[in-house]
């Protein structure tokens, strides 16, 4: 899962076994890749099934992975769990 922002600014999910990493590229077109500063949750990351979604101005990110949802209001500086499974 990707998204892009009003910036041009480029977000994907990587991740293993055991954790799902959010990371960002400042430009789409020439990306380079680093993980946002709390963009690591310790969910498992699957690639079918783990989803995010980004706003216009890059500040709400919200993050499903294991069946939890995460959600940043700062740009991914700080994830907070919103939902666990069985809530949503």
């Amino acid at each position: 899962s990707w998204g892009v922002d009003d910036s041009g600014a480029a977000y994907r999910l990587t991740g293993n076994g055991t954790t799902t990493v959010i990371e960002r590229a400042p430009d789409a077109r020439t990306p380079v890749w680093a993980a946002l500063p709390d963009g690591t949750v310790s969910e498992p990351f699957d690639n079918n099934a783990s989803e995010m979604a980004v706003s216009g101005s890059g500040s709400i990110i919200a993050l499903q992975s294991g069946g939890s949802l995460y959600v940043t209001t700062d740009g991914g500086t700080n994830f907070e769990l919103a939902a666990s499974p069985g809530v949503f």
